[in-house]
């Protein structure tokens, strides 16, 4: 009899994960939440907070590559290759976990809801991402403070870099070799014009990739590991560091160029005034919220957060160093963007990933890379150790701004509200 209340307890205490349809909800939420990009911290915690609001005893265990939901009928293991950020499919996502959690949507709703999130037609075509691509590398000159020839080339090799990355999505050969033939063919591209136009064809190079640098994925990676995700952060950190070998590998070959050809001197450093540096962010900013995928309505709210995270870290410079000072940009995109999450109900990804990708150390790293490449080890391991130290403070500062502004209410106000489903 002692067996059986004994049984009879065991059953009804998982009795929620039995239920039709809620083991393969969890399943499609969490499929969707890697698809758009969602880090394997934030992931954990978004499948832990639904699984406690619907009383399900499930554990969820992600890396970039795959996926692991455990329950007490066993283990299930999912195959996923590394998604790419997608911000209006993330703000869809987490509207459905947040339906079901609180009870205003059935799991089977929920889960037919995920599956038709990415069939959904992108806002933007591909005319309008190829010249996202040109103009986030025309504004990095810009602010790089390059002369007007410079920025115009680092516009022109930027829309190339966009019609090859719609080219290479075409193509799986192509897509794994893509990092490295951009940056072949926009260090070719640079070093020929060198010869008849004043420019320093290694700058312009790096402003035209610079969309391609990985220092968002370096980034996560510190973040994932700094939350305790190690197998997950060091995964991501290889594949960052990847990237960055196949970038500077294919520039180190474009630019053998240089060795015989006779370029002309490049121009001097220009300071953009004030005002078009400001202009360039808002422009910047925006072509980086199309390729984002970003809500028109979320637009304005990604032009404050890159104002947030350019200036303060321009002040963070000021008071604590170059190195230290994206702690401050780090800290203000990051308590804005959990106020905005907390007024709007929207995840904190949609100012937060925006403004980050402003001040990730990806420059530093490729430099770095350059520098192994010419046999310079010195200055190569100067320049990753800048790297490291500007992703670690831009990673202090998120978290410390987590730790003073949480972004989203706990899981228990999920279960206040819930109904029967």
């Amino acid at each position: 009899m002692r067996n059986d209340r004994i049984l009879f307890e065991y059953l009804d205490d998982h009795r929620s994960i039995d239920q039709p349809g809620n083991k393969e909800f969890v399943l499609a939420l969490a499929e969707a939440l890697h698809r758009c990009g969602t880090p394997a911290h934030r992931l954990e915690a978004v499948i832990r907070a639904v699984c406690e609001a619907l009383d399900i005893d499930v554990q969820c265990y992600a890396t970039p590559t795959s996926l692991f939901i455990s329950s007490h009928r066993g283990t299930e293991m999912i195959r996923v290759e590394p998604g790419t950020e997608n911000l209006e499919h993330l703000v869809a996502v987490d509207r459905v976990a947040t339906a079901v959690a609180s009870g205003e949507m059935g799991v089977r709703a929920g889960r037919a809801r995920l599956e038709a999130i990415p069939a959904t037609p992108s806002r933007y075509g591909e005319g309008w991402t190829t010249l996202s691509f040109g103009l986030v590398s025309a504004t990095v000159g810009v602010l790089f403070g390059l002369s007007f020839a410079e920025v115009v080339t680092a516009l022109a090799l930027g829309l190339g870099i966009g019609l090859l990355a719609r080219r290479s999505s075409q193509s799986e050969g192509l897509a794994r070799l893509f990092e490295a033939t951009a940056a072949c063919g926009a260090a070719m591209a640079a070093s020929l014009l060198a010869v008849v136009v004043p420019m320093e064809p290694r700058v312009v190079t790096l402003t035209a990739v610079i969309i391609l640098l990985p220092g968002f994925t370096l980034t996560v990676a510190l973040a994932e590991l700094a939350t305790g995700h190690l197998v997950a952060g060091t995964a991501r950190a290889a594949r960052a560091a990847m990237t960055f070998l196949q970038l500077g590998l294919g520039a180190a070959i474009g630019w053998r160029l240089l060795d015989l050809l006779p370029v002309l001197p490049p121009p001097g450093h220009f300071a953009a005034p004030p005002q078009l540096e400001f202009a360039a962010l808002m422009v910047g900013a925006s072509a980086i919220a199309v390729l984002l995928r970003v809500r028109p309505r979320d637009l304005p709210v990604v032009l404050l957060a890159s104002i947030f995270a350019f200036y303060g870290a321009k002040l963070g410079a000021l008071l604590l160093g170059s190195g230290l000072g994206a702690l401050v940009g780090g800290l203000s995109v990051g308590l804005f963007s959990n106020l905005q999450a907390r007024l709007r109900e929207v995840p904190a990804a949609v100012a937060a990933t925006p403004g980050i990708l402003l001040l990730v150390p990806g420059s530093m790293g490729f430099q770095g890379v350059e520098a192994f490449l010419q046999q310079h080890t010195l200055v190569g391991v100067n320049a990753a150790f800048e790297t490291c130290m500007v992703g670690a403070s831009l990673v202090g500062g998120l978290l410390l701004a987590h730790a003073l502004l949480p972004p989203r209410r706990a899981p228990a106000a999920f279960r206040s509200q819930q109904r029967p489903l």
